[in-house]
């Protein structure tokens, strides 16, 4: 397990002197100006320059909020408080299709895909339940989701679930934190799976607001000590850091707003 440095919303100021980097080589005074490359895509009306339309297109909506979504092989994923979908520009009440906090869409026709539809529940009553952070395996096979639940598909599940992406049935990965899970991260292995949120223990063990889990669902030593709530987080590409965004002002006793 690597050691990972942690940072918070503002670490990239305060905190710059934490990472090294190899020293920037002053540009030739002799180097002549680059010429501008030519754009790859012709803008048009509603087109970014990255050649992507922000044109709204056709897709289902839900009856509640939607806090994450998660996107792999063609589909989009998407998490929230909602408890149906209906096809677009169907009023609400109308053509409604249950789905319990998580549902799939075909990311090019905006479709529902029908055959995606795990449950979650929330049996123990808690306040605001739904999902509230996804994210996908590298190699698409798996959904991590994280929020405000208590079993899916009938099997307990406290708050975190693995749910794979080609039958929408719950994995046997199944750690449980003490409270709402806002964010989870997967490293570009796959192999570590980062968590943040309101909850102050994972499987029974200490972890104050942020924790880690592999893949087969152990507890990884990983264990930063923050004095308030993580809503976001994200694994460096190269898989040497994990940045965290949130409520707190302290990582570690150390100042970190």
């Amino acid at each position: 397990m690597k050691l990972r440095a942690l940072f918070g919303a503002t670490a990239v100021a305060v905190g710059a002197a934490m990472i090294t980097m190899p020293a920037l080589a002053a540009p030739a005074a002799s180097a002549a100006p680059r010429a501008p490359q030519a754009a790859a895509v012709s803008q048009g009306v509603g087109q970014s320059d990255n050649g992507v339309s922000s044109t709204a297109l056709s897709t289902w909506q839900t009856n509640g909020i939607v806090f994450a979504m998660a996107y792999a092989n063609g589909v989009l994923y998407v998490g929230g408080q909602f408890t149906s979908v209906r096809p677009p520009g169907d009023p609400l009440g109308t053509g409604e299709v249950a789905r319990s906090y998580l549902a799939a869409f075909n990311s090019t026709t905006g479709a529902l895909i029908t055959s995606f539809n795990p449950v979650l529940t929330n049996v123990s009553g808690q306040a605001n339940p739904g999902v509230y952070s996804l994210a996908v395996s590298p190699d698409g096979k798996t959904l991590y989701a994280g929020g405000t639940f208590d079993h899916v598909n009938g099997a307990y599940h406290d708050n975190l679930a693995a749910i794979s992406t080609a039958t929408g049935a719950p994995t046997s990965w199944a750690p449980s934190a003490t409270a709402k899970v806002d964010a989870v991260a997967v490293s570009p292995s796959g192999g570590q799976i980062y968590i943040g949120g309101n909850f102050s223990h994972v499987d029974g063990v200490a972890r104050t607001y942020a924790g880690a889990v592999d893949s087969s669902g152990n507890l990884l030593p990983w264990a930063p000590v923050l004095n308030s709530t993580v809503y976001t987080l994200a694994v460096a590409p190269n898989d040497s850091q994990v940045v965290l965004g949130g409520y707190f002002q302290t990582i570690n006793g150390v100042s970190q707003n």
